[in-house]
């Protein structure tokens, strides 16, 4: 059975419910854009993120596949450069956590 009432996630996204057995989740709406480039990348990592999304408190982090925190620092403008240079070729996630929620994007680092 479909419920009528929709949540919001942590990760900025709107959640309809099921309240059946095989629950999963379903019609996933964006509520903001978070921008992640040049993505591969080598050196500087660009990250842009909508007002609604970010805002004058907003930080991110940027963390490993294993969950390990290698980077973070605060957005300005909605917007920040971060050198990636030394940081080791594999996938790491950016999240960025603000008082509008938690967004999660990912990139890879060449």
């Amino acid at each position: 059975d479909w419920s009528s009432d929709v949540c919001s996630s942590d990760l900025g996204l709107l959640v309809k419910r099921y309240t059946g057995l095989d629950t999963k989740i379903v019609e996933l709406e964006k509520t903001g854009t978070l921008n992640l480039f040049p993505n591969p990348t080598d050196n500087n990592l660009f990250i842009e993120t909508t007002s609604d999304v970010g805002g004058r408190d907003a930080a991110y982090l940027i963390s490993n596949m294993f969950g390990q925190a290698v980077i973070k620092g605060s957005l300005m403008n909605n917007q920040s450069v971060v050198d990636v240079s030394l940081l080791p070729a594999g996938m790491y996630l950016v999240e960025i956590v603000s008082a509008k929620g938690r967004f999660i994007g990912r990139f890879v680092k060449d």
